[in-house]
């Protein structure tokens, strides 16, 4: 097996297992709440510097190895976490359209006529949920 496949998936392993000690955490210990340093405090830490720290592996592994493919899908996965973020701040529209546009320069979309039929599927979409559903999107 070659040190690539290796470093990927150790990174995967551990981004996964940080991940379920954050999620695990506030399930499993109980905060008595009487300082601001409690028991969950160090369990905390070491999962998120699990997850910090397998990105970053992963990150530097596909940067040495030079594979478009997955620091494309990285950079997706990226984009859905901050449009998440973001859908209820600035709202449907905002949102998508910056996310839409970031995902097509992702990709190297050359036409341009790709763009205005992402936006005009983004309405379409608003359209349905707001007029067919009855769903107010934010």
């Amino acid at each position: 097996m070659s040190q690539y496949k290796k470093d990927m998936i150790a990174s995967f392993f551990f981004l996964i297992l940080g991940a379920l000690v954050l999620i695990l955490v506030p399930l499993t210990i109980q905060d008595p709440g009487v300082s601001v340093m409690g028991p969950r405090v160090f369990p905390y830490f070491i999962g998120a510097c699990m997850v910090i720290l397998s990105l970053a592996l992963m990150l530097t592994t596909i940067v040495k190895h030079r594979k478009a493919d997955e620091l494309r899908a990285l950079l997706l996965a990226a984009v859905i976490l901050v449009y998440a973020a973001l859908f209820q701040i600035l709202g449907y529209f905002i949102s998508t359209l910056l996310a839409a546009t970031v995902i097509l320069l992702i990709f190297r979309v050359k036409k341009i006529w790709a763009y205005p039929v992402v936006y005009a599927a983004a309405v379409a979409i608003w359209a349905g949920f707001t007029f067919l559903l009855s769903v107010r999107l934010p």
